[in-house]
């Protein structure tokens, strides 16, 4: 069915059984002041069939059904008429099934029920809410209703046709574009029940907009706006964890079925509200709102719906783990005062800020909730919202930086400076995206590039790496922002594939480039139960193809030396006749090789301009943020080859550190872009990973480089000795990697003579 093209007027009906309290609220509308008579017209629907039946509606009850539909729909014609004529909105109370009778009482249930809501009545309202009662609270209404003769029927009949009704008017509605809500009819709060939604539905697109901004300027603090140069706006679903906060918030409410959909998931029910001819609109929005809110409304019996809305989103936000590298991300954007990051969802703003305050996180959220808020969050409100980060207080305007994953961020994304898409796992990401995304890109809706490489500034951050990117866009990290605007760095995967052309394909699409024999060998290793090694490789052409295939979830991306500079490298390192000064020379060469070789194919290299001998300038090269890079000593034994990296890369600062904690927060900043671990040996992994873990704490975008002269194999190996050290710091701790000039079988770790650090600085009398 095509969509309503008229927003407004709205035409609200109220239905519900027959005793169910429809011409009382219907009254009580008309009297309170919160429903003014200048906005709404009200009408009884068998009070407008009498005004138009020849005869009255005694006249009428006693027509056949196909007469008494036809002037049931030149009754809602006739209301349709004057709303659009009067321009207010109109509350009509009207019946959606009655018995297929041809007698006086239209609710005697000695015959089949049928329905009488006509086509008329679903092209005619934009809005229904149905009175949902306790069957025995009707049976005792009915029975003494003075006006009315009504048939004294049992509550489990009442109950059966109560549930047909709502049922019916569901699946009608979710077809014809109408938006729908149920109320329980519970006393004191029905009423002001209805008052909120019709509030809520009267808010058109533009006033909505509106509300969301206020709603912004409520969240966001003023001095800080005023203060940030930068904005980095995040969705929140599928973005900042792999998790739809409106599909978990029906199931956690619903255990019993919406309106006796006990074998649909409400995911499905919410995918066809969006998937009807309501699509992504301001009222599609404002039905799964309403739905939502339902929910928790109907079983809201002995509690407050305040505190039950609350309860279930607790719950749901207890579900929900965010991504490792979203926590570290948000955590530095938030201690940077020129940087405002904010949220901005169309899902449950509740949850998602119950979820951040778990995680210590104070970033304003905006986005979806209840009817009494005013407002929903839409693609267009997200836009608006972003254009308003970028502008508000500043003569200029701001860079903004947003991260979405669906369709519905793409309006937003089209007004930052740097667009990235958010990718999970294939089974639950947008299915739409890469069209949409597609079809974006070629209407230019994007800002150009600074990046003349490509066309577009959207780029896509894949969150794992078993997970397959979006086809067409290139890949990138989280990045922080100063350092994006200058730099896009291409994201590493440590799982590459058996075959040669899957190796160059995946590559390829994933933005990496394949290393050269002659530059570089870089085996990355995985490990099973059966196996403690797997580093097979075989050479084609001038690249290498290494075969390696994960078992386990966790990948150690370690570089290794080639076997002959290993070799040559590494004698004098373990001949126990040489010591002292020699020994250190031995490292410092180690350590001279692996920058040059290693670190520097690893972290990539940048150009500068460097005089020429002939009296002109010519391109020179060094490490890539060489001058944002730091170089650690791990002391004592890490020293002499930490002297050697720094000797290949001179802009480095060189820091000295026994244990983790000696790094001071100002030394690991985020300005710093690489951080280089330095040791001669790495036995259990145990002191790497409390640098690491201390780094992260204050710097979540530095890529972190362990350099290492041997690695023992127990460090990385699943069921090794270090398993609960060194592997852990590949999960959660965002870009780390390994180098080393070889791997060790054996088991053996140093003591007291044979110590490298006593060997090192002749201390082997201390043993």
């Amino acid at each position: 069915m095509p969509p309503k093209t008229t927003p407004s007027p709205n035409i609200i009906g109220i239905y519900g059984l027959p005793g169910a309290g429809k011409t009382t609220i219907l009254s009580q509308l008309r009297l309170t002041g919160d429903m003014s008579p200048a906005y709404y017209d009200y009408y009884e629907g068998s009070e407008v069939i009498d005004s138009i039946v020849d005869g009255g509606l005694a006249a009428f009850k006693q027509l056949p059904h196909a007469d008494k539909q036809r002037h049931r729909a030149t009754a809602i014609r006739h209301v349709g008429d004057e709303a659009r004529r009067s321009g207010k909105g109109a509350i009509v109370a009207g019946h959606f099934m009655l018995p297929a009778t041809s007698g006086e009482s239209d609710d005697d249930l000695d015959t089949e029920l049928q329905q009488v809501c006509t086509d008329a009545d679903l092209d005619t309202f934009t809005h229904i809410v149905y009175l949902q009662a306790d069957p025995e609270v009707v049976r005792r209404q009915r029975a003494g209703d003075q006006r009315r003769a009504r048939k004294a029927l049992p509550a489990d009949e009442l109950g059966r046709w109560q549930q047909a009704e709502m049922r019916g008017l569901f699946e009608l509605c979710v077809d014809f574009g109408i938006v729908f809500a149920v109320v329980v009819a519970a006393k004191g709060r029905k009423l002001r029940r209805i008052v909120d939604l019709c509030a809520f539905w009267s808010t058109g697109e533009e006033e909505n907009v509106d509300a969301a901004l206020d709603k912004v300027r409520e969240q966001v603090d003023s001095a800080r706006l005023e203060q940030a140069k930068t904005i980095v706006v995040f969705d929140a679903d599928r973005t900042l964890a792999p998790y739809d906060s409106g599909v978990m918030f029906t199931d956690e409410a619903d255990a019993d079925g919406y309106l006796g959909h006990q074998d649909d998931k409400m995911g499905g029910l919410l995918k066809r509200v969006f998937g009807g001819p309501l699509g992504y609109s301001h009222r599609a929005f404002q039905q799964v709102s309403v739905m939502l809110e339902g929910l928790v409304y109907r079983s809201a019996h002995s509690l407050e719906l305040q505190d039950l809305y609350d309860a279930t989103c607790d719950l749901v936000a207890g579900h929900i783990g965010m991504y490792q590298d979203m926590i570290m991300h948000l955590g530095q954007l938030t201690w940077n005062q020129d940087i405002l990051p904010v949220v901005v969802t169309c899902g449950v703003r509740q949850v998602w800020d119950k979820v951040l305050q778990r995680e210590n996180l104070r970033v304003p959220v905006i986005g979806g909730g209840r009817a009494k808020d005013g407002y929903v969050v839409t693609p267009e409100v997200k836009a608006a919202v972003v254009e308003w980060l970028a502008t508000s207080g500043c003569d200029g305007r701001r860079e903004v930086f947003v991260y979405g994953d669906s369709p519905l961020d793409i309006p937003m994304m089209a007004r930052a400076d740097h667009a990235f898409v958010v990718v999970g796992d294939e089974k639950t990401r947008s299915s739409t995206m890469d069209a949409e995304l597609k079809k974006a890109i070629r209407g230019k809706i994007f800002r150009k590039s600074r990046n003349k490489r490509f066309d577009t500034h959207v780029w896509q951050v894949v969150m794992a790496s078993k997970i397959t990117p979006r086809p067409g866009l290139p890949i990138t990290e989280l990045e922080w922002p100063q350092e994006c605007a200058v730099l896009q760095k291409p994201s590493r995967f440590a799982s590459l594939k058996t075959s040669i052309t899957d190796l160059v394909e995946t590559t390829k699409r994933r933005g990496k480039e394949l290393c050269k024999i002659d530059e570089l060998e870089s085996y990355s290793y995985s490990y099973s139960s059966d196996s403690s090694i797997c580093n097979s490789y075989r050479s084609t052409g001038q690249y290498t193809v290494l075969n390696y295939e994960p078992h386990d979830n966790t990948n150690i991306a370690l570089h290794v030396a080639p076997s002959s500079a290993s070799k040559l490298l590494s004698s004098p390192m373990r001949d126990a006749s040489i010591a002292g000064p020699a020994l250190q020379e031995a490292h410092v060469q180690a350590g001279r090789y692996m920058a040059t070789h290693l670190v520097s194919e690893l972290l990539g290299l940048e150009e500068y301009s460097i005089p020429h001998v002939q009296g002109v300038d010519t391109v020179g090269h060094r490490l890539r943020d060489e001058a944002a890079t730091v170089i650690v000593a791990m002391m004592r034994g890490g020293e002499p080859m930490a002297r050697g990296v720094h000797q290949v890369f001179p802009l480095a600062r060189f820091l000295h550190a026994k244990q983790a904690t000696k790094l001071d927060r100002r030394d690991i900043s985020t300005s710093v872009a690489n951080v280089l671990l330095v040791d001669s040996v790495v036995n259990t992994g145990k002191s790497i990973r409390e640098f690491v873990e201390h780094i992260r704490r204050f710097n979540s975008y530095a890529e972190i480089v362990v350099v290492a002269g041997v690695v023992q194999s127990g460090a990385i190996e699943r069921h090794g000795s270090g398993a609960a050290h060194l592997r852990g710091v590949f999960v959660g701790h965002g870009d780390v990697s390994m180098v080393a000039l070889r791997l060790s079988e054996n088991k053996y770790t140093g003591q007291g003579g044979t110590d490298t650090g006593n060997r090192l600085f002749n201390t082997t009398h201390w043993a």
